[in-house]
């Protein structure tokens, strides 16, 4: 079965039909804006009007579709009223598109008119730009094509014959997924575009990447700056994000932890309130570094930047990624970093954040046990370690996975051997859907069984 399976057929064929007889009644560009726009409301309507929204008991509302990345069971399912206007209604969705509208044109407002272009990021370009800005895709967080489908059909309706551009956007049946014979196509470590085997999907995430940031480096003039917007609650994603960046060229030169997320999305998640906007230029480097003068270097940059993130009120995982940036300053500054008592070896990009986890973290105990005081804290055993983190964050009370797991790694341990062999943490029970928002629009966020919170078990 697919997407229209799901779907309650009447609203969304009714808009989908009165979004074309709407543009008749108006020329060249009024007419493409006008159906355009309206066709956001019908992705809207058809977010609200699918066989798997539930009632918000809570607020007697109706809930939407995508209370987070991914399509839920659920046991039971409301069915919209399309032309009334109360929630999930096709006149609420307007007013919707309409508000946002209203803010767009007041903030854009004198800035120039942009050009969008639908193409390939690793596809050649010619130019020399002064910055590039770019927010990629987060490693195996969000099935994104997948949940462009849920929309693609309906858009695909309701605009088909409004121009060549939109034809051509939307003329294959679904959204672009990855293309294995033109290793090009939509950059996610998902398995199951790789008939379950994952080791081909994250070969192809990297290499992906590296391709992405290699291209941008020759698009950008000599002083040019790539900036790049990452917040992700797994190693393994910086890991790989770092990895793309150094093999591509750049030393990162510069980083800010940005509170980019609503507070409703992140409350009782397992999700990051920050973003991390790497600030990077052309490596004029080619010479290898050595692991020493570089770990002693990164310590040196990140102890003055963390001192500045803590009076901020950076806290919890965001503190921890936060100092990624400025300790990248120092190991992205080589191509390569070799470990001096280890004749031929390297120091991976996975064995030097896991340094910098560690000093962060040091840092925090110092800062906790001193009651704000400058002196770091070290020596501690690692269980020790997390247990003093745990009880300042969180207390006696639940806790989201994705710290719980973020500080174990920082500590040398897991969440397991914590539950299990130390009696740290104990599973907790899932918690309900934290919907806010227009309408129940729900937090969203990459949440899986992994965000299931903990309970402090001591």
């Amino acid at each position: 079965p697919g997407f229209a399976s799901r779907a309650a057929d009447s609203p969304l064929l009714g808009a989908c039909a009165g979004a074309p007889a709407a543009d008749e009644r108006h020329e060249n560009v009024w007419r493409e804006a006008l159906a355009a726009y309206l066709t956001c409301a019908v992705s809207k309507l058809a977010d609200y009007g699918s066989a798997i929204c539930s009632w918000h008991n809570g607020r007697e509302t109706l809930g939407h579709t995508f209370a987070r990345f991914a399509l839920p069971m659920v046991w039971d399912y409301c069915e919209v009223n399309p032309l009334a206007e109360t929630t999930g209604g096709f006149p609420a969705t307007v007013e919707w598109v309409a508000n946002v509208l209203e803010h767009l044109d007041t903030a854009a407002a004198g800035a120039p008119a942009p050009a969008v272009m639908r193409r390939s990021a690793i596809e050649p370009a010619s130019g020399a730009f002064d910055l590039i800005c770019t927010d990629p895709s987060y490693y195996d967080a969000i099935p994104y094509s997948d949940l462009m489908d849920f929309f693609h059909v309906w858009l695909r309706r309701a605009l088909h014959g409004l121009s060549p551009a939109a034809d051509a956007a939307f003329g294959d049946p679904l959204g672009p997924k990855w293309d294995r014979d033109g290793s090009d196509g939509e950059l996610v470590d998902q398995p199951s575009r790789f008939a379950a085997d994952g080791t081909a999907s994250r070969a192809a995430y990297e290499d992906g990447m590296f391709r992405v940031f290699r291209n941008c480096r020759d698009l950008l003039g000599e002083d040019g700056r790539l900036v790049v917007v990452f917040a992700n609650k797994q190693p393994a994603a910086w890991e790989t994000l770092v990895s793309a960046l150094i093999r591509a060229g750049f030393v990162v030169n510069g980083s800010w932890p940005i509170r980019t997320e609503m507070q409703n999305k992140v409350a009782g998640g397992a999700r990051l309130a920050s973003s991390i906007w790497l600030v990077c230029r052309k490596r004029t480097l080619t010479g290898p570094g050595w692991d020493a003068p570089v770990l002693a270097e990164m310590r040196r940059r990140i102890h003055r930047r963390l001192r500045e993130f803590w009076d901020a009120g950076i806290r919890g995982p965001d503190f921890v990624w936060a100092a990624t940036g400025p300790a990248l300053e120092a190991f992205s500054q080589h191509p390569v970093v070799k470990q001096a008592d280890a004749p031929g070896a390297r120091l991976s990009v996975s064995a030097f954040l896991r340094e910098v986890r560690r000093f962060v973290v040091d840092f925090v105990v110092g800062r906790v046990l001193t009651a704000g005081g400058e002196e770091a804290v070290s020596g501690l055993d690692d269980v020790t370690t997390y247990y003093l983190l745990h009880r300042y964050d969180f207390g006696l009370g639940d806790a989201p996975a994705g710290a719980c797991i973020l500080y174990a790694l920082s500590c040398n341990l897991s969440d397991r051997a914590l539950a299990d062999r130390h009696d740290l943490l104990a599973r907790g029970r899932g918690g309900a859907s934290d919907e806010d928002g227009e309408d129940g629009e729900a937090a969203g966020g990459e949440a899986d069984a992994g965000d299931e919170p903990f309970r402090s078990a001591f």
